[in-house]
């Protein structure tokens, strides 16, 4: 990527006016700053990458990972641009076309989950002290555990085992239904709550926040099939039962690179 591995400026959130959203996204910072990644490549213990080429896929693995936390930092500069102030807010480096393109899908994911908070949260506060409480657990929820991580993917298959999850999950949303995700509880209630507050197709909530919502999920759902920039760690088999882990670092990035785990008996 054009901008500098783990140098991007933090958000400068003295300019929200709310002071529940402006302590929620200095939480948010701190702990995308702070705690590392939960992904299962930096997980062993035990020497599980055997030979030369060990080093070399955790060093791999490590860009991706702060790929990944400056990432989801300049999509909280794209919900402050759409929230607060676009001038204020613009991203703080220069991005190409596609990382922009990537970056503004994936905030508007998380900008109309902040509204989808703030509509449900004026309702009833669901075990929450504000909107923004809500968020902030949304946020810290999806870094603390990755499970629909696209630069660190915990899923197998990498891109397309992603992409085939989020169509199962916005088909059951836009039929009614909920798709639980494993480990996201918050975001799991989050959905239960609204399906069941839609009430009729012209009700506002639907029309002002559901379908936004699943419009920009739509959108981000796109950006992840299509867009070069995307990274990815996905696992795979192969034929003698060892597990393959296939760096993708996308065609802007340069060529992926394929490590084998001797280990073959280590879960991931």
């Amino acid at each position: 990527m054009s901008f500098p591995y783990g140098q991007i400026k933090p958000l400068p959130t003295k300019h929200i006016p709310e002071s529940d959203w402006r302590f929620a996204f200095e939480q948010i910072q701190l702990t995308i700053t702070t705690n590392s990644y939960n992904s299962p490549i930096f997980a062993h213990t035990q020497p599980a990458f055997i030979g030369s080429k060990s080093e070399a896929l955790k060093a791999e693995a490590k860009q991706v990972e702060q790929m990944n936390i400056d990432m989801l930092q300049l999509a909280l500069y794209r919900v402050c641009q759409q929230y607060i102030d676009p001038l204020t807010y613009k991203f703080p480096c220069r991005l190409e076309k596609a990382q922009r393109a990537y970056l503004e899908a994936w905030g508007d994911y998380w900008y109309q989950l902040l509204r989808l908070c703030e509509r449900l949260h004026s309702y009833q506060n669901f075990g929450y002290q504000n909107a923004a409480h809500w968020f902030m657990c949304l946020v810290n929820e999806w870094h603390n555990t990755k499970i629909l991580s696209i630069a660190v993917g915990n899923v197998k298959g990498g891109r397309s085992a992603l992409i085939d999850l989020i169509n199962d999950d916005l088909k059951n949303l836009k039929e009614g239904s909920l798709s639980e995700v494993a480990d996201l509880p918050i975001r799991n209630a989050l959905f239960k709550i609204a399906l069941n507050s839609l009430g009729g197709t012209k009700s506002q909530l639907r029309r002002q926040y559901w379908q936004p919502f699943l419009k920009a999920y739509v959108a981000w759902r796109d950006q992840i099939k299509t867009n070069s920039c995307i990274c990815s760690i996905a696992q795979t088999t192969d034929k003698q039962g060892r597990l393959r882990f296939q760096i993708n670092r996308g065609t802007k990035l340069g060529k992926g690179k394929s490590y084998l785990n001797k280990w073959k008996d280590k879960p991931l």
